[in-house]
């Protein structure tokens, strides 16, 4: 089931949310998690507020994403 770009940057931005706050679960990693998640928050504000979502750009050129 091939899924819209829009769809898999969501996926995307989910996953490294996600990901980020399991970092920031551990001592070794907490810093690198929370600024993850600080940045990845601001991001999302960014993509709200102007419409443009940077993911959208590098999944377009993914191979699974190409024209047959």
């Amino acid at each position: 089931m091939k899924r819209s770009l829009a769809q898999q940057a969501l996926i995307a931005n989910g996953l490294i949310v996600f990901v980020s706050a399991l970092l920031s679960l551990w001592p070794a990693t907490r810093v690198t998690g929370q600024v993850l998640t600080l940045f990845m928050g601001a991001s999302l504000i960014y993509s709200g507020w102007t419409g443009f979502c940077g993911w959208v750009p590098i999944l377009s050129r993914a191979w699974w994403n190409r024209a047959e």
